[in-house]
């Protein structure tokens, strides 16, 4: 939960704690903007993009801030600037301003991380300080990838990040598409895992390639993805659902046998999209029951 905070409130935390880190800054999640107030503490000023202080040009991808809007809870990360580490530690607060008006924000406090403080305290000399921040980066992006076929995985789905990814503002309008391919098993017990795998690797390289930066292919486990839409109509949803299928379908897996991937699809889609695990599931319930009427009408 939130917790509620005057505007003197807030301006006195920010002000006391300026001298103790980096950077404190209030940001608007749903518009990726840094904001400050007035003389009279009575209007937020938008400012520059929140991003743009790590040197990015889209909202990030591990947005601590709105994970932490969406799950209610304070969340924490690192970023760097120009290889210097910093820690971010994102908490939702609620500022109410004096007419009763509430405005849900996130109150940023970013602090430089020493060599000795992380590098030093794991026995690290400087010569691989560089390496360590690359692979402390590699490490937040392979935490949401799926390692056999490099698409995201079902923690990605779970945390609300296709909402946002490449996008400065939270999408509401999402198509999900359920795909599954026809007989795997029998493919995987009778050409080996290693064909297997080769199919679903195939697969999802497909997948990825025709839908939008925006977009996002998860490899639910097995040989089950969900292509998440974001901001399509229903009809452009109907429509890339079968350009995918159609694609997929190209895919051939035993070039003697002309033996080609046959894939299963279906879809739902919302104009309102809600961030509770309970309406991801709905979403996916009718996305599968939809996939399960149209292999029947085959």
């Amino acid at each position: 939960m939130a917790e509620k905070l005057s505007l003197q409130n807030i301006k006195n935390a920010i002000e006391s704690m300026k001298s103790f880190f980096d950077i404190v800054r209030l940001v608007d999640t749903t518009k990726t903007t840094v904001i400050s107030y007035d003389e009279e503490l009575n209007i937020l000023k938008e400012q520059e993009r929140c991003y743009k202080l790590w040197n990015k040009d889209v909202r990030c991808e591990n947005c601590t801030s709105m994970c932490g809007t969406l799950e209610g809870c304070a969340k924490t990360k690192y970023e760097f600037i120009e290889g210097d580490l910093y820690h971010v530690s994102s908490k939702p607060v609620v500022v109410c301003d004096e007419s009763g008006n509430e405005c849900k924000i996130v109150l940023e406090i970013i602090n430089g991380v020493s060599d000795d403080v992380l590098f030093h305290k794991f026995g690290i000399n400087d010569q691989m300080d560089q390496s360590v921040v690359s692979l402390i980066a590699e490490i937040y992006h392979k935490v949401y990838e799926d390692p056999l076929t490099k698409v995201y995985n079902r923690r990605y789905l779970e945390e609300f990040i296709y909402l946002y990814k490449n996008n400065d503002e939270v999408a509401k309008r999402i198509g999900f598409i359920m795909a599954d391919l026809s007989k795997f098993k029998e493919i995987n017990d009778l050409l080996g895992h290693d064909i297997g795998d080769r199919i679903l690797i195939d697969v999802a390289a497909t997948l990825k390639e025709h839908i939008e930066p925006s977009d996002s292919v998860i490899r639910m486990g097995g040989d089950e993805f969900v292509i998440v839409l974001v901001n399509y109509t229903k009809e452009m949803v109907v429509a890339k659902m079968e350009l995918l299928r159609k694609e997929v379908n190209k895919i051939c897996y035993n070039e003697p046998e002309q033996s080609y991937v046959v894939v299963d699809m279906g879809y739902s889609f919302t104009e309102s999209f809600e961030t509770t695990k309970e309406f991801v599931n709905h979403m996916l319930k009718e996305a599968d029951e939809s996939m399960y009427l149209m292999k029947k009408r085959i």
